[in-house]
């Protein structure tokens, strides 16, 4: 496969945290950098890798909204 069948999943919201991942597309500084010499197979694994992070992060949003709301039935009560 040529190297530049995959596109980059960017989404021009650069910023980076502690752990140098942009907070935009989760990849980080060096998949960045290095995105157009991988080979679409490891542009696939990055994918899935940041796809099953995301999943993982709406996960642990919507417990803890759960919980904040929880806390908030409690408070009032």
């Amino acid at each position: 496969m040529n190297k530049n069948t995959i596109k980059t999943p960017c989404i021009d919201k650069c910023k980076y945290d502690e752990f140098k991942v942009c907070i935009g597309c989760h990849r980080t500084m060096h998949e960045i950098v290095n995105w157009p010499e991988f080979s679409d197979e490891q542009k696939l694994e990055i994918i899935a890798r940041v796809e099953k992070k995301i999943k993982k992060n709406i996960y642990f949003i919507h417990q803890l909204q759960n919980l904040m709301k929880q806390l908030t039935i409690k408070i009032i009560i």
